[in-house]
C-alpha cells in the first residue's frame, strides 16, 4: 500500500524570512516620507514628516541649518507644514499599517508553506498599493497648498517624495517576490522517493514481491494416450500399440491428411 508523499519539513529560519520582513517595514515607516525644503540666502530649512506621522496625525520634524530662523519657520509653514501644526491622518496610510499586522501575525502562526506564503504576499502587495497611493495624494495636496499659499515663494519652497517612502516599497517588493517563489514551489507536487516501487525486490519488505511476468503458459497441451477409433480404412491395431508413437502412429488416429473435413 502506497502513500502521498509527504511535503519536506520547512525550517524555522525560512519560516520566519516573511514575519521579519514585515516587521522591517514596520521600522522603515519611522523613515520620512514627505517633506517640504525651503533654500534662500538665510540658509536651508527641511520639514519631514516620516510614515507614522502619516498614520496618527504626527508632528514633522525640522532640521537644517536656519532650523533656528523664524522667518523661514513662517515660510514654511505657509506652505502647509510647520513644526507646530500636525500634518493629520491619512486614512491609507491606516489601513496600510493594519494590512502589515495582519499579514505578521498570519505568517507567525499558520503552519501550511502555501498558507504563509498567500499571505505575506497578499500583506506586502496591499501595503505597497495603499502606501503608493497615499504618497500620491499627500504630494498633490502639499503642491496645492505651496501654490496657493507661498506662491510668491513658489522658487524658494519644494515639497517632495523623501527616501524613506522608497526604501518601504523596496523592502515591500523583496517580501513579495520571496512570497511568491514560496507559493510556486508549494504549489509543485512533491518528487517521489528514488528506488524501485514499493514491493518490487528483495531489499523492499513492504508486501509480497510479485513476480514481474507470468508465468509461460504452453501454448498446446501435451497429448494424453488414450485409444480412439481407427482412421476409415486403416487396419484396427496398427503399429500394434507398441513403439515411440503408440498404437496410431506417428499421425495420430487420423493419419498424415488429419481428420476428415466436411
Amino acid at each position: 500500500m502506497t502513500t502521498d508523499p509527504q511535503p519536506p519539513e520547512v525550517s524555522w529560519a525560512r519560516k520566519l524570512i516573511s514575519p521579519s520582513g514585515l516587521l522591517l517595514v514596520l521600522l522603515c515607516l519611522f523613515l520620512p516620507f514627505v517633506g517640504v525644503s525651503c533654500e534662500t540666502g538665510l540658509g536651508t530649512l527641511r520639514v519631514q514628516a516620516s510614515g507614522w506621522d502619516l498614520a496618527v496625525n504626527g508632528q514633522p520634524s525640522v532640521s537644517g541649518s536656519a532650523a533656528s530662523s523664524d522667518t523661514l519657520r513662517d515660510l514654511a509653514g505657509s506652505s502647509g507644514w510647520s513644526e507646530d501644526e500636525r500634518v493629520g491622518a491619512h486614512i491609507l496610510m491606516l489601513i496600510g499599517i493594519l494590512t502589515l499586522l495582519t499579514g505578521l501575525v498570519l505568517c507567525t502562526i499558520l503552519q501550511s508553506v502555501r498558507a504563509r506564503a498567500l499571505a505575506g504576499l497578499s500583506a506586502s502587495c496591499g501595503a505597497a498599493a495603499l502606501f503608493a497611493v497615499n504618497e500620491v495624494v499627500v504630494l498633490i495636496g502639499l503642491d496645492d497648498r505651496i501654490e496657493e499659499q507661498a506662491g510668491w515663494a513658489g522658487n524658494e519652497i519644494a515639497g517632495g517624495t523623501r527616501y524613506g517612502f522608497w526604501v518601504t516599497l523596496a523592502v515591500l517588493l523583496v517580501i513579495a517576490g520571496y512570497n511568491l517563489v514560496e507559493l510556486l514551489r508549494a504549489r509543485r507536487p512533491a518528487a517521489p522517493a528514488s528506488g524501485p516501487p514499493p514491493g518490487h525486490g528483495p531489499l523492499y519488505a513492504q508486501g509480497p514481491n510479485p513476480p514481474p511476468w507470468p508465468p509461460v503458459q504452453q501454448p498446446y497441451p501435451y497429448p494424453q494416450s488414450h485409444p480412439a477409433p481407427p482412421y476409415p480404412g486403416q487396419p484396427p491395431g496398427s503399429y500394434g500399440g507398441s513403439g515411440p508413437y503408440g498404437q496410431y502412429g506417428p499421425y495420430g488416429p487420423y493419419g498424415p491428411h488429419g481428420p476428415p473435413r466436411g
